[in-house]
């Protein structure tokens, strides 16, 4: 795969492993054909899953290389997207192996940015999309600028 063809989120996260990248023989693997994934997340449950973010709205869960065929959570209805907009990051709480809860940074149909809580369904690999709780929203003026990773620091 030449650079050029290179996802920017496998390119960055290639380059995030290894201070310096021309002292590693860096090799890329292709591990999605979802478009647009803004993030990748490990929920720290031990499950080995990861959880792949897709600005359209909608959260794939990836499982030993395969991906999963119905999303961990889909709130493409809810966001606005284009440019700099849609789901843009995703958090899981530190106790979320027993709360469930989890966190997303997303653009809504009026532009605005939104940070919002969400628990797991009663099937592991599924949220409950009617489980949000909206902490906080952000009007933006513009369409651009939007973004921002949230986590959680080493304190919780």
């Amino acid at each position: 795969m030449a650079w050029t063809k290179c996802s920017p989120v496998l390119l960055l996260l290639a380059l995030a492993i290894s201070p310096s990248a021309a002292a590693v023989n860096l090799q890329l693997h292709r591990v999605s054909s979802l478009g647009s994934v803004v993030d990748i997340r490990n929920a720290g449950d031990g499950s080995g899953r990861l959880f792949l973010v897709s600005s359209a709205g909608r959260v794939i869960i990836q499982r030993d290389g395969q991906s999963l065929a119905v999303p961990f959570l889909d709130i493409s209805g809810r966001i606005s997207t284009g440019g700099e907009r849609g789901l843009l990051s995703l958090a899981f709480a530190p106790d979320f192996a027993s709360s469930g809860f989890f966190y997303t940074w997303y653009t809504d149909l009026a532009g605005d940015t939104v940070l919002s809580r969400f628990r797991t369904s009663g099937i592991p690999d599924r949220a409950d999309p009617n489980s949000e709780q909206i902490l906080l929203t952000v009007e933006q003026p513009a369409p651009n600028h939007n973004g921002g990773r949230r986590q959680f620091g080493a304190e919780g």
